[in-house]
């Protein structure tokens, strides 16, 4: 598995039909249409988080049961930054790095 970070939101909101999720990440797509509906939006949200989450090999899930909630998880991976490639920029134990 690789190491990185998982985070879950959970909601116990109006959920989602099942046959309405493979369409949430879609731009500028809601799943409620409706001129009445009470949340506002453009419908890009989900879709920005799921091309960002892709750029860095990350994911978004999402579970939702209609009039009960949904529960949205990302990983985000552990990504390695150029001083820790090079273990020559690594300070030495209980130093200081300075730059």
């Amino acid at each position: 598995m690789p190491r990185g970070i998982v985070l879950s939101v959970e909601d116990t909101g109006i959920g989602m039909r099942e046959e309405d999720l493979p369409m949430i990440f879609d731009p500028f797509r809601q799943v409620d249409g409706s001129l009445t509906r009470s949340a506002e939006g453009t419908g890009l949200g989900l879709t920005i988080v799921k091309k960002a989450l892709n750029l860095i090999e990350g994911t978004i899930e999402v579970e939702s049961a209609f009039e009960k909630g949904s529960r949205f998880t990302v990983f985000l991976p552990y990504l390695a930054s150029k001083k820790d490639q090079n273990p020559q920029s690594r300070p030495l134990p209980g130093r200081i790095a300075t730059q």
